[in-house]
């Protein structure tokens, strides 16, 4: 993804029915890093994430919210480019249960 409105959507299994947290795993990059944005079945999640930086890269992980599943399809997540540098990219995403 290259361009200002490229996006890739990935097909997840399906999760059991339940509040999920969810986090990100990405690079922090000098190399001409853009913004991010995620969704899930279509809904945002999560602001913007700008994935450039002038300091040290690294790996950052960052919380995007808490999402409902309440029935057994399979999770449709979008990545798309929002702007900035020229790639955007993530390491993996965890769906983590919540506790009531």
């Amino acid at each position: 993804m290259t361009a200002t409105g490229d996006y890739v959507v990935y097909t997840l299994p399906a999760l059991k029915p339940a509040s999920y947290k969810v986090t990100l795993n990405y690079k922090l990059s000098q190399s001409n890093r853009g913004i991010a944005q995620f969704y899930i079945n279509g809904k945002p999640i999560g602001e913007p994430i700008n994935e450039s930086t002038t300091g040290a890269e690294r790996m950052v992980t960052a919380e995007l919210g808490t999402i409902e599943v309440s029935d057994s399809e399979p999770i449709k997540l979008k990545m798309e480019h929002k702007g900035g540098g020229m790639y955007i990219g993530a390491n993996y995403i965890v769906f983590t249960p919540v506790s009531e």
